[in-house]
């Protein structure tokens, strides 16, 4: 049966993406009142320093949120919401990616918050428009949130980045700065039952619409083709998704990749955040694991009030009720075992893909 409340919540996270995502095309892109701002006043950008860049990869639903509010409490790293900068090699072309895009918000919000915290809510439209009107390079663009962080390591958490290679080219032209690498993979039938929960909602009317702001940039016509089967696309979501960051990860230097299980991170968060930590040569801090101080006394409607306002992000629905924010529950990591029947039910290919990670299937 349903779950009440993430039903509730996927279909409030429909509502407020389209609300916002007309709402900000509106705010972000009035470029009468943008050109008032002196455009002889250029940004200037310092170079992207060796080592300031941390990706965090992974398939949705496979515990990236989590891990990334982990990082947020070292003070060695600047943790902003899903960049989504990394599909095109410059601005302007971002930009144009976004508004061919029916979900425009996810790909402009959070670059667009970073520079509010950043820079202020008045001078982050200023900035705004410079990066548009310069077309800063992509490496243009990390630079300047690093060195407006006060140097610290920035960590890019889109896992959707690499997802049919659309951002791949430009992280591979970023190489050369010796960016870091976090590759988060989770058990495809925990993963699968917790996309499945959440698409649920999204797919139920996908087949009456002629966009969806929700499956895009995914892939819309892939969604109408699971439109009746949930699991199914869940399921085509945890293979490609791994798949393509699994590609990309065997082409980086291994000393600048970490690995991470999600079922040892719920297990073990103090051994696999010092793992990290180390790789991003930062000292380990041990409030990375204190994650309840997140929600900063947030009631379930508070959030939903700060979420309307465009002050949190809007893309995990375990936000609205933050039952992920409370504590890391080692528990998780045990929840494939109550539906592990169901692994013969797998494809072939996500099998295969499994082992590969290193999950295998129940012993007989």
């Amino acid at each position: 049966m349903l779950n009440t409340k993430r039903y509730l919540a996927g279909m409030f996270y429909m509502l407020a993406a389209t609300t916002l995502d007309n709402r900000d095309r509106r705010k972000r892109f009035n470029i009468t009142r943008l050109q008032r701002v002196a455009v002889s006043d250029m940004l200037t950008v310092p170079t992207l320093p060796q080592g300031a860049l941390c990706f965090l990869l992974g398939a949705p639903r496979s515990g990236t949120t989590l891990l990334s509010t982990c990082l947020s409490l070292n003070d060695a790293l600047f943790v902003p919401e899903e960049l989504h900068v990394g599909y095109t090699a410059r601005f302007q072309d971002k930009i144009a990616y976004a508004q061919e895009s029916a979900y425009f918000r996810a790909l402009t919000t959070g670059l667009y918050h970073a520079l509010e915290l950043l820079c202020g809510e008045k001078d982050a439209q200023y900035v705004w428009y410079q990066m548009w009107s310069q077309d800063l390079r992509l490496e243009d663009q990390y630079s300047y949130l690093y060195h407006r962080a006060a140097h610290r390591i920035l960590v890019d958490k889109t896992p959707r980045l690499l997802y049919l290679g659309q951002g791949e080219q430009p992280v591979l032209d970023l190489m050369k700065y010796e960016p870091r690498f976090i590759f988060l993979y989770r058990h495809p039938l925990s993963a699968i039952r917790s996309a499945t929960m959440f698409y649920r909602p999204l797919l139920k009317s996908v087949t009456d619409m002629t966009s969806s702001p929700i499956i895009n940039p995914v892939n819309y016509e892939e969604a109408r083709r699971f439109a009746s089967n949930p699991a199914d696309y869940s399921e085509y979501v945890w293979r490609s998704h791994n798949r393509a960051n699994l590609s990309f990860i065997k082409q980086v230097p291994k000393d600048r990749v970490v690995w991470i299980c999600y079922e040892d991170l719920v297990r073990y968060p103090d051994t696999q955040l010092r793992k990290i930590c180390a790789t991003l040569d930062i000292p380990y801090d041990p409030g990375m694991t204190r994650i309840e101080t997140v929600r900063k006394g947030y009631s379930h409607w508070g959030i939903i009030k700060a979420m309307w306002r465009g002050k949190l992000p809007v893309g995990d629905p375990n936000m609205l009720w933050a039952t992920d924010l409370r504590s890391i529950n080692a528990g998780r990591a045990d929840a494939y075992k109550a539906i592990e029947h169901r692994w013969e039910e797998l494809r072939p290919d996500t099998r295969a893909l499994a082992y590969e990670l290193g999950y295998v299937g129940p012993t007989r």
